[in-house]
């Protein structure tokens, strides 16, 4: 018997909806208008505006609800620079930890980099990109640093949908991710800092860029 297809649950449905800007920043989610939409109860509404304000993507106020937060432009960049930190850091720890089933696994995943990117398809390359990553604080074991990347890749990820969009963004990404794990994969931890380094400055970048265009909002 086939398998019943996966439904999302309501965290799910709007964290997507407010990542990719179908809520914009700013507005009013009410759980009564999310709950006939999503055909649950409010209370399931509830809980996932929950989740989403310890994510850092929504603001609960008391007597008014909930809305989507808006992240000030120089808080993005700011944001963006704390990542790199961290991510830099956690990049020297995967080039030492990282085992021979490790680096297939980065090199499955670059491969459906390359493809995305070959296909002219940016959008894929920016979430592919984050999954290469995100396999890189998994190796590094460093679970204080994972917590905050966490969060912090959650109010960023509205952002970075937009400046992946920023003309060689994308073959910045495959460039720079490939050259990351090329040296992960030799278990050279400088190299593999400096290559992540590299990519966060072209990341920043992009983004100061993405700031530019017209009516740009987080």
């Amino acid at each position: 018997m086939p398998a019943k297809p996966k439904v999302e649950d309501e965290y799910s449905r709007l964290y997507k909806m407010i990542v990719t800007g179908k809520i914009m920043p700013n507005e009013r989610i009410v759980e009564m208008d999310y709950a006939q939409m999503f055909n649950c109860n409010r209370a399931n509404i509830r809980r996932a505006l929950a989740r989403l304000e310890q994510d850092g993507l929504v603001v609960i106020e008391p007597f008014k609800g909930a809305r989507v937060r808006l992240v000030t432009p120089e808080e993005a960049v700011e944001t963006y620079e704390v990542r790199g930190a961290l991510e830099t850091l956690l990049v020297s720890q995967a080039a030492k930890l990282a085992t021979e089933a490790d680096k297939a696994i980065l090199r499955e995943i670059l491969n459906k980099l390359y493809e995305a990117r070959d296909n002219g398809d940016p959008m894929r390359v920016g979430t592919i990109g984050r999954q290469i990553r995100e396999e890189l604080w998994r190796i590094s074991s460093h679970k204080t640093a994972l917590k905050f990347l966490t969060q912090i890749n959650s109010q960023l990820i509205r952002s970075s949908y937009r400046s992946v969009m920023m003309p060689g963004r994308a073959d910045a990404i495959a460039q720079q991710l490939t050259e990351v794990v090329d040296h992960v994969s030799d278990g050279d931890a400088e190299k593999a800092s400096e290559a992540m380094r590299q990519y966060h400055a072209s990341a920043r970048e992009a983004l100061v860029a993405a700031l530019q265009v017209k009516d740009y909002v987080f």
